[in-house]
């Protein structure tokens, strides 16, 4: 049956979201502010084989495009410095390609829409990660998902091939700090490279392999899980996040073999690409055999020989005899233990189950609050402020000093940007002074707002000085204030596509801020929500933010 949870009511999957945060769609992990590389590192040490590539083919193209010179000036993953700016390039289009099954240009913390690519119940959505397809049930399963993966990844090969006498170059999603979705020029060789690759390695992260790691014994299943509707016994077990750890110790073996695997699909690729030789990927897709010297170079995909072979021959009873299933642990993986953690379940718990913690259902609630903010925090603020400008003035306004001088520090959390992540952070510090008149004021706004990125490494970037005038209203004896600031917002840093000193427009609206008066002219200031609009690049691609602020203060009134 399928969850009951999808016909609630927005509002209601706030509370329901408390009752469980299910394991978060991923494969190997990729490179962002929350994780280490797996399929970026396992990429780069397979690099070698895809560069002789530009070394025998000095002829593909390097586009001159400004976002691709920026891009390849931020490539800094280990092993890459010394490359030149065409292999570079062909780096960056086989990255754009491992991340592409993975978020299709989203951001890696845009849950909703890594939902909706890795729960895609076309069974070649699965494939790509080599997971099972909705079809593919039992032992015979296991098989037919293991023949659909091959599959996939012969397929990307000749999309390479093609792409590659023609030397093609095509637009391409890529998330991008700051500015969410961009479309990159990037080498359709190097980017089908990079998504067979990916498959390749997802296979040693969504299956259970035999203890020497030669052979597949069993297949896990995402779309199934995640939909409530799995049966271990038909649809498999459920996608480990344990088992996408890949610096996780008890899965080593398997990493290793990927590492090894990916070189040598890479060096398949170079033979088929600059020889037209098929026969290193012909082989490395067969089981190998007793004469067999190197390991990686055969056995990238093969699932039980004996299992497979009653499958094929519809022998039920060999089938019971030699496969693997729950009944003989797998035919006794050692990876099986590990493959029974952080499993995937129902996106919002149609079932509560064992383990999910009082932190990860706070989460859940606190993504869903957040979320409800950001479609309803407009409207509610344009109520709020027509109702603040309707109330009275205080006798004792007038009489209250003139000049004002306010230091404060806010933060934000929410962005706007519907391919970016949920949660998108900055912070800032900043000055307004200003003189009175009445409930009335008018000054200078200015701050430094600096910027989190969510994609790519731990960092806080320079962000942007905005300078803006500024009017106030002042209510219920000062205790209020409302104010709205306009001016400009400058780039303060050279990001990835836009020079520092890039100037656009700046606004905010605070519609309720708190003063507390404690004495000496001195108030605390508080203001639980308010927008800014930050907005220095306005040339496509733009960059905008639009923070939804909490701000604290100290403000000081003389004169």
């Amino acid at each position: 049956m399928r969850c009951l949870t999808r016909t609630l009511p927005p509002a209601l999957w706030i509370l329901v979201a408390g009752l469980a945060l299910p394991t978060a769609a991923e494969a190997y992990n990729l490179d962002t502010v929350t994780s280490e590389s797996c399929h970026e590192r396992i990429t780069t040490e397979a690099l070698e084989p895809l560069l002789g590539i530009i070394d025998q083919a000095p002829d593909l193209t390097l586009p001159d495009d400004s976002l691709v010179r920026r891009l390849l000036g931020s490539v800094t993953l280990p092993g890459t410095e010394g490359l030149d700016d065409q292999q570079k390039y062909f780096l960056l289009s086989i990255i754009v390609g491992v991340r592409s099954p993975d978020t299709e240009g989203h951001s890696t913390l845009n849950l909703g829409a890594l939902r909706r690519v890795h729960a895609d119940p076309d069974p070649r959505g699965q494939y790509a990660h080599a997971l099972r397809g909705i079809e593919d049930d039992g032992v015979a399963g296991d098989l037919s998902a293991i023949k659909g993966t091959r599959a996939l990844i012969r397929e990307q090969l000749m999309a390479a091939a093609a792409a590659f006498q023609t030397r093609e170059i095509a637009a391409k999603p890529f998330y991008v700090d700051h500015y969410g979705q961009v479309e990159v020029p990037v080498s359709l060789t190097a980017w089908y490279l990079g998504r067979a690759l990916h498959a390749l390695q997802d296979a040693h992260a969504h299956m259970l392999w035999n203890a020497d790691v030669t052979h597949v014994v069993h297949v896990l299943n995402y779309v199934e899980a995640v939909d409530g509707a799995l049966r271990a016994s038909r649809d498999g077990l459920a996608h480990s996040g344990a088992l996408d750890d890949c610096d996780r110790a008890s899965v080593q073996p398997m990493v290793e073999r990927a590492r090894g695997r990916s070189r040598a699909l890479a060096q398949a690729m170079a033979a088929a690409l600059l020889r037209d030789d098929l026969t290193p990927f012909e082989r490395g897709v067969t089981e190998c055999d007793d004469m067999a010297t190197e390991p990686d170079l055969c056995g990238w995909l093969v699932y039980n020989p004996p299992c497979a072979a009653a499958i094929e021959a519809g022998d039920d009873a060999a089938m019971a005899e030699v496969c693997c299933d729950a009944s003989n642990a797998y035919c006794d993986s050692p990876y099986l233990s590990t493959a029974k953690q952080k499993p995937a379940g129902p996106y919002l718990g149609c079932v509560a189950r064992p383990g999910a913690g009082s932190g990860a259902g706070a989460l859940a609630l606190l993504v869903g609050l957040l979320g409800l903010a950001r479609r309803r925090a407009g409207p509610a603020l344009a109520l709020l402020a027509t109702l603040l400008i309707a109330a009275p003035a205080d006798a004792q306004e007038a009489e209250a000093p003139r000049a004002f001088v306010t230091v404060e520090g806010h933060g934000s959390a929410l962005d706007d940007n519907a391919n970016g992540a949920l949660l998108v952070p900055t912070l800032g510090a900043g000055v307004r002074a200003g003189w009175r008149w009445g409930r009335w004021r008018a000054g200078l706004h200015v701050e430094r707002n600096w910027w989190v990125p969510v994609e790519f490494g731990v960092s806080v970037d320079p962000g942007a000085l905005n300078v803006a005038a500024v009017g106030e209203a002042l209510f219920f004896d000062g205790f209020v204030r409302s104010s709205v600031a306009l001016g400009a917002s400058i780039l303060l840093y050279d990001t990835v596509l836009d020079d520092a000193g890039t100037t656009g427009p700046f606004l905010e609206l605070r519609p309720a801020g708190l003063r507390w008066a404690v004495g000496g002219g001195v108030h605390l200031v508080f203001d639980p929500l308010s927008v800014a609009v930050v907005y220095p690049v306005v040339r496509d691609p733009p960059l905008r933010k639009i923070e939804r602020r909490t701000l604290f203060g100290v403000e000081t009134t003389f004169l």
